[in-house]
């Protein structure tokens, strides 16, 4: 990554690949490392001087051991740990580390944005609450039991003062000719796939598969609303059906459950761009088709349009979702929508050069 005079460079390492989401800095360039490729980054003399590094490995003995190689191999930037929920995170072992801050729960974006600016003397984007507009919603082909409510997405207006913790970018940004220079590589000739190859081939470990992301995507829910079980289908282009590809709370048989595109599903809630609150008064499949999760009390059904996906979530109590669950909601898929397509791309990418693997028999002859 070309680092331009006055501008800062953030390296994030992290297991969550939203972490890097709302880190979008005036003045500053994001490059990510995944946790297992640590040791590769900290030893690589070729790469640039870096102003922070935060850190996000899970546990504190992860942490420790993630300084200890990051200072052994002169990397003397400052570190922000972002620490988790167990005792061991503020032991002396920890707050004792060099040139490190530990960022405590509750953890933020706002909060994580104060730390950053804190340790490298920036200024930081302050979210501004506004008044959301009250959404005003229509109900149209209803399932067949219990009561629903839909909601088109269009009306539900979000902003980031709602859901300050959601992320405000995708970290995965298209490999193109413009691009490259800033990834430090050189430009590649659009027109030589080889070229694009090698590109990809530096960059891999930055890019996420459809599995990771829609875990991502579900981790992040979990984070910012209550809910009981939940889970992420998305379209698959080899038989043109809807899987689950993440899920939370989910029983064995609903995970291998197939939706078509003609279920009331996919053709109301996601090709229709209405959002749905669902109570099920009697305990059968809410809906025509069943699909996971439609037996539950309470349902939240909303679609992910850029990336094909249908998010489901439950509750099992007498609470209903509302419209403040569909603002996070909204919130969330508007930034996520751009990183599913990109893993979908890349499972499209994968599956299109699998036939070029050489078989193991092949390799011992």
């Amino acid at each position: 990554m070309n680092v331009s005079d006055g501008e800062r460079r953030l390296v994030v390492i992290s297991r969550n690949p939203t972490m890097t989401w709302g880190l979008t800095l005036p003045g500053c360039l994001i490059d990510s490392v995944r946790p297992q490729h640590l040791n590769e980054w900290a030893t690589n003399a070729r790469q640039e001087a870096v102003d922070l590094i935060i850190l996000d490995v899970g546990t504190s003995e992860a942490a420790v051991d993630g300084v200890r190689k990051l200072r052994a191999n002169a990397r003397l930037a400052p570190i922000l740990l972002i620490s988790g929920d167990e005792e061991s995170w503020h032991s002396t072992e920890v707050l004792e580390l060099p040139g490190t801050h530990l960022l405590a729960l509750p953890i933020d974006r706002q909060r994580l944005l104060h730390a950053i600016s804190n340790l490298i003397d920036i200024d930081v984007p302050t979210d501004t609450p506004v008044v959301a507009e009250e959404p005003h919603g229509t109900v149209a082909d209803e399932p067949r039991t219990g009561t629903t409510r839909l909601v088109p997405s269009s009306s539900i207006t979000t902003t980031k003062a709602q859901v300050p913790e959601v992320a405000a970018t995708s970290n995965t940004t298209p490999i193109t000719a413009s691009t490259a220079s800033t990834l430090g590589q050189p430009s590649p000739d659009t027109h030589d796939p080889h070229a694009a190859v090698r590109v990809l081939l530096r960059r891999v470990d930055r890019m996420f598969g459809v599995a990771e992301t829609g875990w991502a995507i579900l981790s992040d829910v979990k984070d910012h609303m209550s809910i009981d079980a939940g889970c992420l289908l998305v379209h698959d282009a080899l038989d043109g059906d809807w899987h689950v590809i993440a899920d939370e709370g989910l029983a064995q048989v609903e995970r291998h459950m197939r939706l078509d595109g003609e279920s009331w599903w996919i053709s109301t809630v996601v090709h229709g761009g209405q959002a749905a609150i669902m109570t099920n008064d009697n305990g059968s499949s809410i809906g025509a088709t069943p699909a996971p999760l439609s037996r539950r009390k309470q349902v939240l059904a909303c679609g992910i349009p850029n990336g094909g996906g249908l998010l489901l979530l439950a509750r099992d109590g007498d609470a209903p979702f509302d419209e403040a669950d569909l603002a996070r909601i909204a919130a969330i898929i508007d930034e996520a929508g751009p990183l599913l397509a990109d893993a979908v791309d890349v499972r499209s990418l994968a599956r299109s050069l699998a036939p070029m693997i050489e078989r193991p028999e092949r390799l011992s002859t």
